[in-house]
């Protein structure tokens, strides 16, 4: 959600942010890429939302799929999957930050090469570049890096 937090905060002329993710969809992360309708959220979906100053935006996004889902209501970890998916979508079309998804999945390219070697030994990161220069980047772990 560090992406949608600087699309949502930072100016144009501020930042450019890359999100590179390992897999096809991103912002779903280990926990939300199940496909088991059967596989719960340990928590209340009234409890959950990715924009702290909006504690109620998890369950408007439930109740837009169906209304009978109430703050009580403890919801597949898919549908927080999808709804994270979502959040980071619709933020970045409402941006007018420039933003970009990379993979690092395949090894293919010159460019993926590279992100898959980072990927590998720093973990997943996201990346907001500075307009007057350097590149820097923190990753999950909490390294920061200079990125050239």
């Amino acid at each position: 959600m560090t992406a949608v937090h600087l699309l949502r905060e930072a100016g144009p002329e501020q930042v450019c942010v890359t999100l590179v993710e390992q897999h096809a969809r991103a912002a779903r992360g280990l926990a939300y890429r199940i496909w088991d309708d059967s596989m719960l959220l340990n928590v209340p979906a009234g409890n959950m939302s990715a924009l702290a100053e909006e504690p109620g935006h998890f369950l408007a996004y439930c109740r837009d799929i169906d209304p009978a889902f109430n703050e009580g209501s403890f919801v597949p970890r898919r549908l927080f999957g999808d709804y994270l998916e979502h959040t980071l979508r619709l933020t970045e079309l409402c941006s007018a930050t420039s933003f970009h998804t990379r993979s690092c999945r395949g090894r293919g390219g010159a460019a993926n090469a590279g992100i898959a070697t980072l990927r590998d030994q720093f973990g997943q990161w996201c990346c907001a570049r500075g307009r007057s220069g350097g590149t820097r980047a923190r990753t999950c772990g909490g390294a920061d890096l200079a990125l050239r």
